[in-house]
């Protein structure tokens, strides 16, 4: 998982995270909201094996608890 600091738009200086080679990036809102956005260009899955999914999981759970 990589992570860096971001101030893009809609990001409010959060903290984005990527997983999947990239494919998918989270980071929360300033109202607490978790946004997931996959960045596959032809709308396809993006496929997870068990210690990225694991990897997920604990990413959410992690930045729910931060709020």
């Amino acid at each position: 998982m990589n992570e860096s600091r971001s101030n893009a738009t809609g990001m409010s200086n959060s903290t984005l995270y990527e997983l999947a080679r990239s494919d998918i990036a989270v980071w929360a809102k300033e109202s607490g909201a978790i946004l997931l956005k996959v960045r596959e260009p032809f709308g396809d899955p993006v496929e997870l094996g068990e210690e990225q999914a694991l990897e997920l999981g604990e990413l959410l759970v992690r930045r729910a608890k931060e709020g």
